[in-house]
């Protein structure tokens, strides 16, 4: 282990947590605590994926992933490719909004039009293939798309169902803090940076909940959580850090450790931020030689992390190829490239880290800010709070070196991430060239599973080589709850189905 992730394990051992166990909990409401909640209750204008525990209870979509990440029916009965171009989709008869207004092929068009306008939603790419949305009869619809498109179901698990009359009523400040869902729950309250109060909704289509309710409260500190959930203040806990779970299994808690669909890297190619340097491929692969990933992973994940093979998904998402492998930890060739580049003194950049957004997001962030010292990059930190970050990403005002954990989850797919890295004006063009979207148009549009798998390894190949990011690991998000709550079952797209969940006394 080198030096540099030394200082921070010895770090680790001042945290503690409060010894004892819960006391009794509600038994009909559940509390859940996470280190940040939506800014708002826009599903179509966060692309956070920690908030797919508060938006899937309340929202869904035509699909949703099952426990292998593999697409299954929700609002959608069933669908069928006709063409090549063309999916029909079989609506599910029945279901209404939580104020009663009707889901049909009108509400899915509205949506989906909705989604593609990147001024309402930040999953526009995922959905801008589809060029029509035609309505058969009131529960089919059919969607045209201007080129074949492998991925089409997956992305489609991201545009959660929003109702239009009632939208349209309230408009987009109203519906934010008093949102309207298809859900098992219904928000009954909202308080930003605080918390999201639901209920349940007893005319809900499909399993009713045995909860009575759920809360889900923003505790940004580690130990606040974990001292919350000892007490009983609440009765889950989201993102324990792997140094703590001996701990907390101990003070009698039950733990869920999760791979979930996410990488984590470190954008270095935006072009809307970047710096002359970074815009130098050797510059941005010297960045990943400098970088010891299983030393941070050893240390700040206690090995639970998977290593990314210099990809944008783990052995988990669809694309995922074993012939590519990560860049080695190695400080002399990271020194050459710099040199060869033009940079032998290296250079100043600013890289903005975050605090308590990702597991360990503060001490990796410190840890690769020093591994990049030591090739002579001197790197200015500013650690974001997790809104905050959340905030500047929007606006394109983060530094020109920017931690994110890149989403591949709900579809479990290549296509889900690295769309964001291509040229398409509707994306967040983490970087994008010629070369790199031509491949990624081979992959999104061959039908034949062997020829996309074929063409996503070529694609694979050449993200490692243009470095548009720092590679680090496959996320893993570990969960804490009180023995009191029964039926839990955390899923690789950061949700949990309550309706299965019950407390006993």
């Amino acid at each position: 282990m080198t030096r540099i992730v030394i200082a921070f394990v010895a770090w680790f051992a001042l945290i503690g947590v409060v010894a004892g166990p819960p006391e009794a909990v509600a038994a009909e409401a559940l509390r859940i605590t996470m280190p940040a909640i939506p800014k708002n209750l826009d599903p179509h204008r966060d692309p956070a994926g920690q908030m797919l525990p508060v938006y899937r209870l309340a929202f869904e979509g035509l699909t949703k992933p099952d426990e292998s990440g593999r697409p299954v029916p929700v609002l959608a009965e069933s669908w069928k490719l006709l063409n090549d171009t063309t999916w029909q989709f079989t609506l599910r008869k029945g279901v209404k909004f939580h104020d009663g207004e009707p889901f049909n092929a009108e509400v899915v068009k509205w949506n989906i039009d909705r989604a593609q306008d990147p001024k309402n939603s930040v999953y526009a790419a995922r959905v801008k293939p589809i060029v029509a949305v035609e309505i058969v009869n009131e529960h089919t619809v059919t969607l045209r798309t201007r080129q074949p498109f492998a991925s089409l179901i997956g992305n489609l698990m991201a545009v959660l169902m929003l109702p239009p009359q009632y939208y349209q009523k309230v408009g987009p400040q109203g519906f934010t803090t008093a949102p309207v869902g298809t859900g098992p729950f219904r928000v009954v309250r909202f308080t930003p940076d605080a918390e999201v109060r639901m209920e349940r909704h007893d005319g809900y289509w499909g399993s009713k909940p045995g909860l009575a309710g759920v809360t889900f409260r923003m505790l940004p500190e580690t130990a606040t959580r974990i001292a919350a959930l000892q007490a009983g203040d609440v009765d889950v806990a989201y993102h324990v850090p792997p140094e703590n779970i001996e701990q907390v299994k101990a003070a009698g808690l039950n733990v869920f450790p999760v791979h979930i669909g996410q990488a984590y890297l470190f954008v270095l190619a935006q072009p809307k931020t970047t710096i002359e340097p970074l815009k130098n491929k050797l510059v941005r692969q010297a960045i990943n030689y400098a970088v010891d990933k299983d030393a941070i992973i050893k240390a700040f994940t206690k090995g639970m992390a998977r290593k990314l093979e210099g990809q944008v998904v783990g052995p988990d998402g669809f694309g995922y190829t074993g012939k590519v492998k990560a860049y080695p930890y190695d400080v002399a060739k990271a020194r050459a490239l710099l040199k060869e580049a033009g940079y032998p003194n290296g250079f100043k950049v600013k890289m903005s880290g975050t605090n308590e957004r990702y597991p360990q997001d503060k001490e990796i962030s410190q840890a690769v800010a020093q591994y990049l010292r030591q090739v002579g990059i001197e790197v200015e930190l500013n650690l974001l709070e997790a809104n905050a970050w959340t905030d500047r990403f929007l606006k394109f005002k983060l530094d020109p070196i920017w931690i994110i954990g890149v989403n591949y989850l709900p579809s479990m797919d290549h296509t889900f991430a690295s769309v964001h890295f291509t040229n398409d004006p509707s994306t967040r063009q983490w970087f994008g060239d010629a070369t790199f979207d031509e491949l990624y148009r081979k992959q999104v549009t061959a039908l034949d599973v062997n020829e996309r798998r074929a063409a996503l390894e070529r694609f694979a190949e050449y993200i490692r080589d243009q470095a548009p990011a720092l590679f680090l690991h496959q996320i893993p998000l570990v969960i804490a709850a009180s023995p009191k709550v029964k039926g839990l079952k955390f899923q690789a797209d950061y949700t949990v189905d309550l309706t299965q969940v019950q407390i006993g006394r």
